[in-house]
């Protein structure tokens, strides 16, 4: 009687022998360790995880006048980032954290035009937005949209996904642009503590989830205009009010916008939007005075 070599050859040959080919195969939790065991080392390649993209949270325009911008981007590859804007010398910024978004403020944009520009990395990754700016007479008319709200957990968002289409001229983030005090799969803990928490969370709100990155999409094609609730540090906090009256903040002294938890959560909120730094001018009052204008 002649064997049968598939008979005779073993389980883990032929799951070997499958997978090479591409048939699909179904492996319950309770096998796995067997057969992964089983496998000679040479039955089954082992292939590296793909490269982080370029550019994982896309590219951002903000906070613009009739004749300034503010560029963003956060990307994977370290050196010199390049912003070219059409018609206009080009800036560069220097990355070295690449969990930190870079930002160059653009002068000399005429008012009321639609400006295409360019972000390239030190490797020659590119991608292209464009920003609109207002016009200088005051009452020419514009669209615009608004949103607020959004957790990690809840992405890609595909409420959103007809921004783009309805060519806007701006676009503002209404706050609780991230709930770092809820568990998301970035953060998976009731509140956000450290400043790579916090970016975590921002990170994940403006990343790719099912093959979808909505926010990169209009954050590239829209100006936008990005503002605080409560949610990008803790729900309903109180900047002005004494830290010692609310037990969530350590501190005994000084007010909740000067405790370290409130100047992390404020840390991360403006590296990953496209702000200007503009402060309040001295006044009397210590909750304004030299503030940042969020």
């Amino acid at each position: 009687m002649r064997a049968n070599p598939r008979r005779d050859e073993s389980a883990a040959r032929r799951l070997s022998r499958w997978m090479r080919a591409g048939a699909p195969v179904v492996i319950c939790a309770g096998a796995l360790w067997i057969l992964l065991h089983a496998l000679p080392a040479s039955g089954m390649a082992l292939h590296a995880a793909p490269p982080l993209p370029a550019f994982p949270n896309g590219i951002a325009a903000g906070d613009v006048t009739t004749t300034t911008a503010v560029l963003w981007a956060r990307t994977t590859v370290t050196g010199d980032l390049t912003f070219a804007v059409t018609g206009l010398p080009t800036r560069t910024a220097r990355v070295v954290d690449v969990t930190r978004p870079v930002t160059v403020v653009v002068t000399g944009l005429d008012p009321g035009i639609a400006v295409g520009y360019t972000v390239t990395t030190a490797l020659g990754d590119t991608l292209h937005g464009r920003v609109r700016t207002p016009a200088a007479d005051g009452f020419h008319g514009l669209r615009f949209g608004v949103s607020g709200d959004w957790r990690g957990e809840l992405a890609p968002y595909p409420a959103l996904g007809n921004v783009t289409a309805r060519d806007l001229d701006f676009f503002v983030a209404l706050g609780d642009t991230v709930y770092a005090d809820v568990p998301s799969p970035a953060v998976d803990k009731p509140q956000a503590e450290t400043v790579a928490e916090f970016r975590a969370k921002h990170a994940e709100v403006y990343g790719t989830h099912l093959d979808m990155n909505t926010w990169a999409e209009i954050r590239a094609d829209t100006a936008i205009f990005a503002m605080v609730d409560d949610h990008e540090v803790m729900n309903d906090f109180a900047g002005g009010a004494p830290a010692a009256a609310d037990p969530r903040f350590p501190e005994t002294d000084g007010l909740v916008n000067e405790t370290v938890l409130y100047a992390r959560g404020m840390q991360a909120f403006t590296a990953y939007n496209p702000l200007a730094a503009t402060v309040y001018a001295a006044t009397d009052d210590a909750r304004t005075a030299g503030r940042p204008k969020l």
